[in-house]
């Protein structure tokens, strides 16, 4: 099971990863799109794609 299918299994809000190194671009665009992320090396947070017009599946 990979990365995004954990989170959705688990319905988690949050994600935290040693850096932001540790996700592809492509990951961490579809992580965004169910969770928050934040980065412990160097201190970042990118926060969940808004949805308009619809609701977290």
């Amino acid at each position: 099971m990979g990365l995004v299918e954990q989170i959705e299994s688990c319905v988690a809000e949050i994600v935290i990863v040693p850096s932001s190194a540790h996700i592809d671009a492509i990951t961490l665009n579809r992580v965004m799109a169910i969770a928050d992320v934040e980065c412990a090396a160097p201190r970042t947070s990118f926060a969940r794609w808004t949805i308009i017009g619809g609701r977290r599946r």
